[in-house]
C-alpha cells in the first residue's frame, strides 16, 4: 500500500467522524449508532474468550489478539507526538488491564453473569463523578445500591469461584477507567491514529507477557491457534478492531456517563449469545438478580443523574467597569490610546 493509498484511507475514515461544520445533532446521533453498535459486538466478547481459553492460554490468547490488530492499524502510525503516544499509550494499559481481568474472570466463572458484573460500568463511572465533586441524585443512589445487591444475589447464589467474580468486577473498574480516558482523549487527536497507538501498548505488554509460555510450548500453541484460527480472528477484527474503532468514535460526541448508560444492553446480548454458543443458562436466583441490575440501570437512565454540586455566582454587571473601546483601525495614534487607558484607570478609582 503507497503513501497516497494510505492518506487516501485515512481522510475516508475521517469522513465518517463527520466534520466540525455538521449540525451538532447530527454528530450526536451518529456517536449514539456507533456506541450501540459497539455494546451488541461486545456482547460477544465474553462467550467468544470463554471458549477460546479452554483451548488457548490467556497470555498468548492476549497477545495474539492485540498483536494482530495492532498490525492492521501499524499503516496508520504517522505524525506523531510525544502528546499523542502519552494518551494512546495511557488507553491501550487500561484496555489491556481490562482484557486480563476479564480473561482470569472467565477462568472461573460464566460468560452470562460475568457480563452482569461488567454492567456496573454505569455505575462506577457515577460513582467517578461524584469524587470530583458533583451530587448524585437519590434515584441514582438507589439504583447503585439495587444494583451491588442484584450481583451478590447473583454471584453468591451461583456456587461459582468468587475470585472469578473478583476479577470481573476488577474488569468493570478498568472498563470504567477507560471509558472516562477515552472522553477526554479523543478530543485531543485523530481517531483512526489514536486507535493505532492505543492497540500497540497491550500488544508489547501481551507479548512479553506471553514469552515464557510461547518459547516453551511453541508447537502446541501454533496448533491450537491453527484450530481455534475463525473464532480467533473474529475476536481480533470485530471484537477489537471494529469494536476499538467505534467506541472512539462515538465518545468524541456521546459524553462517559451516557456511553455507560447505553452500555447497559451488553449484558442481555451476552446472556443470549452465551446461551447460543456455550449453553450457559440461568437459574431463578440469576433472573431476580439481572432483574434487579436493570431496575437499577433503569432508575439511573429515566432523569438526569448529575448535578453540579454548586450554582454560578452572580455578579451584578452595574459594579463591572465596561470595557476599553479602541479605534477599530490598527493605525490609531499611541497618544489617544495612552489617553483612553488613562480615563479608564481613573473610572475605576473614582468607582472605589
Amino acid at each position: 500500500m503507497t503513501k497516497q493509498d494510505l492518506t487516501e484511507l485515512q481522510n475516508s475514515l475521517d469522513k465518517v467522524e463527520m466534520t466540525t461544520s455538521a449540525p451538532e445533532n447530527n454528530r450526536y446521533i451518529l456517536g449514539v449508532l456507533s456506541i450501540i453498535l459497539a455494546t451488541l459486538i461486545y456482547g460477544s466478547i465474553f462467550p467468544i474468550t470463554k471458549g477460546l481459553i479452554s483451548q488457548v492460554s490467556k497470555e498468548v490468547l492476549i497477545a495474539v489478539r492485540f498483536t494482530m490488530a495492532a498490525v492492521v492499524f501499524a499503516p496508520f502510525l504517522r505524525n506523531l507526538n510525544v502528546r499523542l503516544v502519552r494518551d494512546g499509550a495511557i488507553l491501550g494499559l487500561l484496555s489491556w488491564c481490562t482484557s486480563v481481568s476479564a480473561t482470569f474472570g472467565l477462568e472461573t466463572f460464566s460468560a452470562n453473569r460475568g457480563a452482569f458484573a461488567f454492567g456496573l460500568s454505569v455505575i462506577f463511572v457515577m460513582l467517578f463523578d461524584l469524587l470530583l465533586g458533583k451530587r448524585i441524585a437519590p434515584r441514582a443512589i438507589l439504583g447503585a445500591v439495587l444494583s451491588f445487591n442484584g450481583i451478590g444475589v447473583m454471584f453468591w447464589g451461583s456456587g461459582e469461584s468468587l475470585n472469578g467474580a473478583g476479577w470481573l468486577l476488577l474488569c468493570a473498574v478498568f472498563n470504567t477507567a477507560y471509558l472516562i480516558a477515552i472522553q477526554q482523549f479523543v478530543q485531543r487527536h485523530p481517531t483512526v491514529q489514536l486507535v493505532a497507538v492505543s492497540l500497540w501498548m497491550p500488544a508489547v505488554a501481551g507479548l512479553l507477557w506471553a514469552v515464557p509460555e510461547l518459547t516453551t510450548h511453541f508447537e502446541a500453541i501454533v496448533a491450537s491457534l491453527s484450530v481455534n484460527l475463525s473464532g480467533l480472528i473474529y475476536l481480533v477484527v470485530v471484537d477489537t478492531v471494529v469494536f476499538t474503532w467505534l467506541e472512539m468514535i462515538g465518545q468524541r460526541w456521546v459524553p462517559a456517563n451516557e456511553v455507560a448508560i447505553l452500555q447497559t444492553l451488553e449484558p442481555l446480548v451476552t446472556a443470549i449469545i452465551s446461551f447460543w454458543l456455550l449453553g450457559e443458562t440461568f437459574e431463578i436466583h440469576d433472573f431476580i438478580g439481572a432483574n434487579m441490575i436493570l431496575a437499577a440501570m433503569i432508575l439511573i437512565v429515566t432523569r438526569p443523574k448529575i448535578e453540579e454540586s454548586s450554582s454560578p455566582v452572580s455578579v451584578p454587571t452595574e459594579s463591572v467597569p465596561q470595557p476599553l473601546e479602541l479605534p477599530a483601525t490598527s493605525e490609531a495614534p499611541i497618544p489617544l490610546i495612552n489617553l483612553q487607558l488613562q480615563t479608564y484607570e481613573q473610572q475605576i478609582l473614582d468607582e472605589k
